[in-house]
């Protein structure tokens, strides 16, 4: 068997494995997709599967969400009809207690009607004898009447710059000494412990008048000792009114035309000078300067109470406050009693006192053009200044003088506002040079702006409107 003879054949074998391999190769592919569409479908059916829970899901929270809506609905239906049961019920009783208020009412009113003729006939009784009471005190006490003629100008002192003057912060001039007073008494009392005797020395002026009325009125109310305290104090003074006002309020028996002063009080010689009401002159000054023998022994002590036009404050330290006088024979009478005191104590209205401006300054912001009419330094020594102190007032923030009254408490006072009643029973006690100046509270004042400027303001020279403007803003002045 050749070659030739068997190629035949083994071509048609190839043919066929041919066949074959190709039939095979159908079939793996067949039977590949076969799984892959088994597999699809498998993966559908579970799909479907969760597409259908899911859905049944949302159809059970949906049914479970109107159930609760239908609950919820019919839970709000129930409470509003609760809630108008409740409104009717209590409105049914309102309108039982309004009935019997109504009741209730119409005989209070019936009963105030009776109540209100009984009271008018017995306030028609009182009144007639609360009149005859009235006039009778009057009669007795006319300060009330001295007040009105003040004001009125009717009064002794109407025509002249006292009287003029004693309105301008009339007020404040009357809660200084209320304030005031109260510590000179127990300052007295307490250097009478160790003193032989008391001067107190009260200048003249508007600013210190109603010191005697309130110094008199509380030492005539104090329990009588015989050799007491009080009869080692002496007051010395060129204020006429202040002295006709302590005639008044320090005799015990008010009522008895015959009854003496309860403290002894001395009236400086000299001449009266009508316009300030004040006894001036080289007498005046000579009767001063004759007790600084006694001054300067140190056996007694001597209190001073000064007071000026206008007031600076010393710039240098120790800082004090010092007195501007126009009146040169007021100005002397001022200085003697400085000078014979080892303690001065400087009461002013707040609107009355400059900081932080030398004799010159202030005369040039009041614009005082003429030097006759210039007001000049009561003269106070660097070794007396440690001596001198201001009683004066501050203002609340929102007041036009709050600022200067806080350079003042700055300079003078820092955190002494106001002592407490404990704070002044210590200070009384202290030596001379410790004593620290006094600033109250004050705010006796309208609300109104425009009045409260007139009462801040009273003096001719201080109405100007840039003159207020710097003294509302006292940071101008200094800028000046």
């Amino acid at each position: 068997m050749n070659i030739e003879s068997v190629w035949p054949l083994v071509k048609d074998v190839v043919q066929m494995v041919a066949v074959v391999g190709a039939a095979v190769g159908l079939w793996l592919q067949g039977r590949h997709r076969t799984k892959i569409l088994e597999q699809d479908l498998k993966d559908r059916k579970e799909e479907a599967a969760q597409k259908l829970a899911l859905r049944e899901h949302e159809l059970e929270q949906e049914k479970r969400e109107g159930q609760e809506r239908r609950d919820a609905a019919e839970l709000e239906r129930k409470l509003r009809r609760e809630e108008a049961s409740q409104k009717k019920k209590l409105l049914e009783e309102e309108l039982g207690v309004r009935r019997e208020e109504l009741a209730e009412a119409r005989n209070a009113r019936t009963e105030h009607e009776r109540h209100i003729e009984r009271e008018t006939r017995m306030l028609t009784e009182v009144g007639e004898s609360l009149g005859q009471h009235i006039a009778s005190a009057l009669s007795t006490d006319v300060r009330w009447l001295a007040d009105a003629l003040t004001r009125a100008k009717l009064g002794s002192h109407a025509q002249t710059v006292f009287g003029e003057r004693l309105q301008h912060f009339r007020e404040e001039k009357e809660f200084i000494a209320e304030k005031f007073v109260g510590f000179l008494i127990e300052r007295c009392r307490a250097l009478t412990e160790s003193k032989k005797g008391v001067y107190l020395l009260i200048d003249s002026g508007t600013t210190l008048y109603p010191i005697f009325e309130k110094f008199g009125r509380r030492v005539a109310q104090m329990p009588l000792q015989k050799d007491g305290w009080l009869s080692k104090v002496t007051i010395v003074t060129n204020n006429l009114p202040g002295v006709e006002s302590l005639m008044e309020f320090a005799r015990r028996d008010r009522e008895d035309r015959f009854a003496k002063m309860v403290v002894r009080c001395k009236l400086l010689p000299g001449e009266p000078l009508a316009t300030y009401s004040a006894v001036v002159g080289d007498e005046t000054e000579a009767a001063i300067l004759s007790l600084d023998k006694l001054a300067k022994g140190g056996d007694y002590g001597f209190i001073s109470l000064v007071t000026g036009n206008w007031i600076r404050i010393r710039g240098n330290t120790p800082h004090c406050p010092i007195p501007l006088v126009r009146n040169e024979e007021h100005r002397r009478v001022k200085q003697a009693m400085v000078d014979v005191s080892n303690e001065v104590y400087v009461l002013a209205p707040l609107g009355k006192i400059f900081v932080r401006l030398g004799e010159d300054a202030v005369n040039k912001e009041l614009d005082i053009r003429t030097q006759d009419l210039w007001y000049k330094d009561v003269g106070i020594e660097h070794e007396k200044a440690g001596f001198v102190k201001l009683v004066s007032t501050v203002r609340q923030d929102h007041r036009l003088l709050h600022r200067v009254g806080v350079e003042v408490e700055t300079i003078l006072a820092p955190g002494r506002t106001d002592p407490s009643r404990q704070e002044m029973e210590r200070l009384v006690k202290l030596d001379s040079e410790q004593m620290p100046s006094l600033l109250f509270a004050f705010d006796r004042l309208p609300t109104d702006r425009t009045a409260e400027t007139e009462i801040e303001f009273p003096h001719k020279y201080t109405q100007d409107a840039e003159f207020i403007r710097r003294r509302t803003h006292p940071d101008l002045v200094h800028a000046a």
